[in-house]
């Protein structure tokens, strides 16, 4: 175990610090290095990669999956897991070539209710916080807040390459 691994919660529903990563892209541990997680999908919709996007999401929605099988709906994170799954869900369901110009609008429309989810989640662990900037677009009329790593460029999910640097730092 690395020095950033340390045990959140124990007990029968043990939650790890390491699951939490997974779910955000940035894994501690062996098993979940494949996971695409939230910040892929944040990434491919910021650089206009739409098919990339609904991939991450799909690798990101098993991720939930299986932390939905280990917890149990008393865990107090659990309907936030269950909002993320949702919005990665709805986004793997976006059929681009019947949209048309409409579909990558509607991918970032779906984005908002996975990062509404993520936001939800880092704010019940505050331990969480130090790790994550919160962004905010004004340009946006669904959810217009998503994270990012501490010290990584602006790069907005929601207006992609036409406006990547469109948006704000806000406080947790």
């Amino acid at each position: 175990m690395g020095p950033n691994y340390r045990v959140i919660r124990e007990g029968k529903e043990k939650f790890l610090l390491h699951c939490t990563m997974c779910f955000i892209g940035f894994s501690l541990a062996p098993a979940s290095r494949n996971s695409k997680g939230y910040q892929n999908t944040r990434l491919n919709l910021a650089n206009d990669k739409y098919l990339d996007t609904q991939g991450a999401a799909k690798a990101l929605v098993g991720t939930l999956n299986h932390w939905l099988e280990d917890n149990s709906e008393n865990h107090p994170q659990y309907t936030n897991v269950v909002k993320m799954r949702t919005g990665a869900v709805n986004i793997t369901k976006v059929v681009l070539s019947e949209l048309g110009a409409r579909g990558p609008a509607e991918l970032r429309a779906r984005f908002g209710a996975l990062s509404e989810g993520m936001v939800l989640f880092i704010r019940k662990a505050p331990e969480l916080q130090a790790a994550w900037q919160l962004f905010f677009c004004p340009m946006v009329t669904t959810y217009p807040y998503w994270i990012q790593a501490n010290g990584e460029k602006l790069a907005n999910p929601y207006m992609g390459l036409a406006m990547p640097n469109c948006g704000s730092k806000k406080p947790w």
